[in-house]
């Protein structure tokens, strides 16, 4: 390899590692600026206030979305869970992904499954038993060796 080969890697790797950079603060490419463009700015200038004011304008969208994302996560945790079905999540914790594992084998997609509770296929033709509320009941009863209610598995599904 050459030189010049050798500072193209170079400048590809670091151009890498300034986009993972921004990726991890919440900036996008168009958003992101380099630290020379700073240096010898002038603030009082035209430019130098545009620059200000858009660094500022970034600040704030990252702030709103790391905002509303604190706001989705307790929002969940607010939501009221029935006591049974609390008391089925601390004495089985894995049982969320047993559901997800047993439906995405059944030959649909869990996510597209839950959320409309009607089951989408791939276009595969196999026949076989299709992933209901039921049939979840029917497997976590054998898996767990206990009784759990057609109510419970509607409600760790939503969960």
């Amino acid at each position: 390899m050459g030189k010049e080969s050798i500072e193209i890697l170079r400048q590809a790797y670091l151009n890498d590692e300034r986009v993972m950079a921004n990726n991890a603060t919440g900036l996008t490419d168009s958003e992101s600026n380099d630290p020379e463009d700073w240096v010898n700015l002038n603030l009082r200038s035209a430019k130098g206030k545009e620059m200000v004011n858009k660094h500022v304008g970034i600040v704030k969208r990252i702030a709103r979305r790391q905002a509303a994302k604190l706001i989705a996560e307790n929002s969940l945790l607010k939501r009221k869970v029935p006591k049974k079905v609390s008391s089925i999540l601390q004495k089985y914790p894995n049982i969320g992904r047993d559901i997800e594992e047993f439906v995405e084998s059944k030959r649909c997609g869990a996510d597209s499954w839950r959320r409309t509770g009607v089951t989408t296929f791939d276009g595969n033709k196999k026949k076989g038993q299709k992933a209901s509320f039921r049939t979840i009941q029917a497997h976590l009863q054998e898996k767990y060796n206990t009784k759990i209610g057609y109510g419970i598995v509607v409600e760790l599904c939503v969960v």
